[in-house]
């Protein structure tokens, strides 16, 4: 008997008229990993929200171990043993780490007293065996996106028995903490768990499943082995408008097409074009540096410049301090040769300089909004001309709240309101994050676009796969120091980059000192 049985779930909002899931039936057995993939808005989250109980569908039936559910329940979820890492935090921010991880399930004595030593001691246990570092008693609001997320899936195993759902889990972290969250789902699938895993990320996939289903506007359209699909065959199952045809290297697109792409298609990188500085650091000194190094770098008219680095090296200091958002230890972010914070915050954000930051939900959008006001109004009550449009969607109702939208939708949501019109300086952090295959690919375009019109672009990733996308020029920042700078020649650098990410280089270097 199979572990998960779902028959005929559907689910229709009436509030804005889309059927996000459409008689979808399948089965999964303990020991698998369970790929669901899709486009964004394809019905993948409404999916795990309805399994995990946040969601009642309006028909259909959902038996785990034999057993019915009700749906609509999280608590009957979670005592029949699911467990949920949300694709937006459900953490409250004001608590600790070890009370919001053990919030509703708390430990008392003589059922009356909080047992907070064996809260402390179980959760420590649990993150110990999941291979998580986190401080337990520092507060969530003050956690990174990284850490928030690791506290997620614990909070996600301390509920989970027999299935945990991760939605969009590797959105937020690095390529090392992607590798370790993908070992300890191995070990739980080896210990019997099921997993159902949602991503975007093509190359995941292929890592980490045993399954893969696609999921097209609410419908379960494939369900096969991770290795029965063939070169190009998951994006066309996906999308009903697009060919099957691998998803391309934008460099070797035409013009304005994409990032180091020119007339000729070349690649054009440091070594064949430098035009203008645009945006430059000056002696900048982060936290994580300790006084052992200082940042140096200029972004120049008509280029991509990526710093790729893992999360705690200083990335997302880096991103504060050049969104003029907070000042540098020492040393200074220079745009258009002035200091960043000594520009009007109004003509920054209206005039010179986008933003795309990695915590989207935190700093790039207002969930309680509509679409309409959260894609025409910047920051500082300045609304955009008219006629102002929107690049990459959502095609969505402009009246929709935002926090009803998937997660991809919101990051084109941002996207589209930073990148529609063409401005000296664009700041991208993590800019792919929640996409799919054809976001990606319009992403690159639009930066194309932007960079062929003279744009500077200072790109911070996460991401190896990202960085060789989108960039022309490469930097790797480790402890807070540059310690490698390239032209991005392509996928054959992708191991360098690991190497020098890690500090595997620099430890390799040692050790062939005579």
């Amino acid at each position: 008997m199979s572990l998960l049985a779902v028959r005929g779930i559907s689910k229709f909002f009436e509030s804005t008229g889309v059927l996000a899931n459409d008689d979808i039936s399948l089965s999964i057995d303990r020991g698998e990993i369970v790929a669901v993939v899709g486009e964004n808005g394809a019905g993948k989250s409404t999916f795990a929200r309805i399994l995990s109980g946040l969601e009642a569908p309006d028909s259909g039936q959902i038996e785990i171990g034999g057993t019915k559910l009700r749906g609509g329940e999280v608590r009957e979820a979670e005592r029949a043993g699911i467990g949920l890492v949300p694709q937006h935090s459900f953490l409250a921010e004001g608590l600790e780490v070890v009370e919001a991880i053990r919030l509703g399930r708390e430990l008392r004595r003589f059922g009356l007293f909080l047992d907070r030593r064996r809260m402390v001691r179980e959760v420590a246990r649990l993150a110990d065996s999941a291979g998580i570092e986190l401080d337990l008693h520092s507060r969530v609001g003050d956690l990174s996106a990284a850490d928030r997320r690791h506290a997620e899936i614990l909070r996600a195993l301390a509920r989970a028995g027999d299935l945990l759902i991760l939605d969009e889990p590797t959105s937020l972290l690095d390529d090392e903490e992607s590798a370790r969250l993908f070992d300890l789902l191995r070990r739980l699938a080896a210990r019997g768990m099921a997993v159902i895993f949602i991503s975007h990320r093509a190359a995941e996939l292929t890592a980490i499943a045993t399954r893969i289903l696609v999921l097209r506007s609410g419908r379960l359209v494939a369900d096969r082995g991770a290795s029965d699909y063939g070169e190009g065959e998951l994006p066309a199952l996906m999308s009903r408008s697009r060919a099957a045809s691998p998803s391309r290297d934008p460099r070797a697109a035409g013009p304005g097409e994409g990032p180091g792409s020119g007339a000729s298609g070349a690649f054009i990188g440091e070594a064949t074009r430098r035009g203008a500085v645009v945006a430059s650091a000056e002696g900048i000194e982060l936290t994580v540096a300790r006084g052992r190094a200082t940042l140096d770098f200029e972004i120049c008219e008509g280029e991509v410049l990526g710093v790729v680095a893992l999360a705690g090296n200083g990335l997302d200091e880096l991103e504060s301090i050049a969104a003029g958002l907070s000042a540098p230890m020492r040393g200074r972010f220079e745009l258009s040769g002035t200091d960043i914070r000594s520009w009007p915050r109004r003509r920054l954000r209206a005039e010179l300089a986008a933003y795309v930051p990695s915590d989207r939900e935190g700093r790039g959008l207002a969930l309680d909004a509509s679409v309409g006001a959260n894609l025409f109004v910047f920051e500082g009550g300045q609304a955009a001309k008219p006629g102002f449009p929107p690049v990459m969607g959502p095609s969505v109702d402009q009246r929709r709240k935002v926090e009803a939208l998937s997660g991809g939708n919101r990051q084109r949501l941002v996207l589209s309101r930073e990148l529609a019109r063409p401005r000296p300086f664009f700041l991208l952090a993590d800019p792919s994050q929640g996409l799919d295959l054809s976001g990606q690919t319009e992403l690159s375009e639009i930066i194309g676009t932007r960079k062929n019109e003279g744009a500077a672009v200072l790109l911070l990733s996460s991401s190896i796969e990202e960085a060789l996308r989108l960039a022309d020029r490469l930097l790797v920042l480790y402890r807070g120091a540059i310690v490698w700078e390239c032209a991005n020649s392509g996928q054959g650098l992708a191991h360098e980059l690991a190497a020098h990410l890690t500090g595997h280089s620099r430890v390799q270097a040692m050790e062939e000192r005579p």
